[in-house]
């Protein structure tokens, strides 16, 4: 059986390309590398300059704080000599994040404890020697312990200032006598 075979690609074929097709190759690897080598001094030149602003930002930021900044020291060590090492950026941004931990986890918690009161609620039955349901009778229960911490309240105020005027009572008889046109003029009865 005869195998055939056929060029495909550049690689191992540029012996075998026209002179005019080389040269043509050989000007668009020089243009590719020097596209390159401008793209690449570019990058230098924003890295240079952003790491200049970061250099200058910690200086600041240090003799805001109160630190002693020496600049020469700083711009000799390429900005080591000011911030945070290494090991002191580790353990604060472990702090940062155990603390955002804890938070979520304090929120997952009440979302769950939350979760669990509504599906009790849910569940709830109704006592058969009150009439009401475990919910409805916590929640009298709240309102009048809130009754009750009021009054207290109360007493414990007026009893260290007795010349204390009671709260004047308001007329309301405006708001009734407004409901009562309200309610003839749309043809509502009471």
């Amino acid at each position: 059986m005869d195998t055939i075979t056929t060029p495909g690609g550049w690689g191992a074929s540029y012996d075998r390309m026209s002179p005019a097709l080389r040269a043509r190759c050989d000007a668009d690897n020089r243009d590719y590398l020097r596209e390159l080598a401008a793209d690449n001094q570019r990058r230098r030149a924003v890295a240079g300059t952003a790491e200049e602003q970061a250099i200058r930002a910690a200086m600041l930021l240090a003799e805001q704080q109160g630190a002693v900044v020496n600049p020469a020291e700083v711009w000799r060590t390429g900005g080591a000599a000011v911030g945070r090492t290494k090991a002191e950026a580790l353990s604060y941004y472990s702090a940062v994040q155990d603390l955002e931990d804890t938070r979520a986890r304090r929120q997952e918690e009440e979302a769950r404890a939350e979760a669990q009161r509504y599906h009790a609620a849910l569940q709830d039955v109704q006592d058969p020697r009150s009439g009401r349901t475990k919910a409805e009778a916590l929640r009298y229960f709240s309102a009048v312990q809130d009754l009750e911490d009021t009054r207290r309240g109360r007493e414990i105020l007026t009893a260290d200032a007795p010349d204390v005027p009671a709260p004047a009572r308001y007329d309301t008889s405006w708001v009734q006598q407004a409901k009562a046109r309200r309610d003839a003029r749309t043809g509502r009865a009471r």
